[in-house]
């Protein structure tokens, strides 16, 4: 029998040739359905190992109308430490169920979203997971795959939206922090770099949740302690550069304690205070939010709002596959509620 050439593509209709078989046996081999010969099976797993068969799951995705790839559409950018980790943990309840994911990051820009949107839906993908999407205004991309039969989950949404999607509890994470931060003694409690978004939605925002939780506490609203920023400065370098400068304008008039919005700011934060000889947490106590990896390591290590990326990865699959399945008949909204990890970043006074 004589070897297919190194240079051409190895296919079924080519292993089907060399082995004098019918396509769909070969086929039915390869997948180890039944009907087929065990000594003939064997030999077509045998020809396919040796030539370095790879199956094309396009080409099966366009027969069957769907692939074994979810598409993930990032509408913001994947530079953003608590969005690549979360890439990853969906990655990895995907390959759990034997499925692969297909990634588009936006970077913010609605036509791309378009575009990938269209991408993912002419390439047969099984489902699509795409966030953050966190109000009505941020769905006009998504009118077409919305009538479409295509199973689509969203996340971090802060209003209710047409669209089944998982949530973070917000309220009741940020109410932990507050409470946190007064058991150890703070009554003075600012919100450090709020976005000028969040201030003006009416969801269940994080601002929102720090609101309720001072009320709730019996503590003042402070203006000048809600330090606001653009979304573009949620970042590590916006972190440090508000910080250094709030510290540089303002001197000792600061809260005790910073809820910060995410912990790529805190980071920066904390950095800022350690460059302008501000003690943390002895003059300024810190709480993050998001729980990234790198929280752990900082100096000091950050107290922050996490454990819940696993299990938004988790209820986003779950939801996917039972739109999937046919089982999602209606839309539905699954929250998940963070807790606080208590590390080294704040004081008792």
């Amino acid at each position: 029998m004589s070897q297919l050439s190194s240079t051409k593509s190895v296919n079924i209709t080519s292993l089907a040739g060399q082995l004098q078989l019918s396509t769909a046996t070969v086929s039915k081999a390869l997948r180890y359905e039944k009907g087929v010969n065990k000594d003939t099976a064997e030999r077509v797993r045998d020809l396919a190992q040796r030539l370095g068969y790879k199956p094309n799951i396009f080409a099966q995705g366009l027969k069957k109308q769907k692939s074994k790839f979810i598409g993930f559409l990032l509408t913001t950018e994947l530079t953003n430490s608590w969005y690549a980790e979360l890439v990853s943990w969906v990655e990895v309840k995907l390959r759990e169920r034997d499925y692969a994911l297909m990634l588009g990051v936006a970077n913010r820009d609605e036509k791309r979203e378009v575009e990938y949107l269209d991408m993912f839906e002419s390439s047969f993908l099984s489902g699509i997971i795409a966030g953050p999407l966190f109000a009505y205004r941020d769905l006009a991309p998504f009118e077409n795959i919305m009538r479409s039969d295509s199973p689509l989950v969203t996340f971090a949404c802060v209003e209710d939206i047409p669209i089944s999607h998982v949530k973070i509890d917000h309220i009741a994470s940020i109410r932990k922090v507050v409470r946190y931060f007064v058991e150890c003694g703070h009554k003075r409690i600012g919100y450090f770099c709020c976005t000028k978004r969040e201030l003006r939605s009416s969801g269940v925002t994080r601002k929102a949740g720090f609101d309720e939780a001072l009320i709730e506490e019996g503590l003042p609203f402070i203006g000048k302690d809600i330090i606001i920023c653009d979304w573009s400065d949620l970042t590590y370098a916006g972190g440090f550069r508000i910080m250094s400068e709030l510290i540089e304008e303002r001197g000792k008039d600061l809260p005790t304690a910073f809820f910060c919005h995410c912990d790529e700011v805190a980071l920066g934060a904390l950095d800022a205070c350690r460059a302008t000889g501000v003690l943390v947490p002895d003059d300024i106590s810190f709480i993050g939010y998001d729980g990234i990896a790198r929280t752990a390591n900082s100096l000091p290590a950050l107290t922050t709002v996490g454990g819940m990326m696993e299990q938004l990865a988790d209820k986003l699959a779950e939801l996917l596959f039972e739109g999937i399945e046919g089982k999602l008949d209606k839309v539905k909204s699954v929250a998940v509620e963070p807790q606080l990890i208590i590390r080294d970043s704040v004081a008792k006074i």
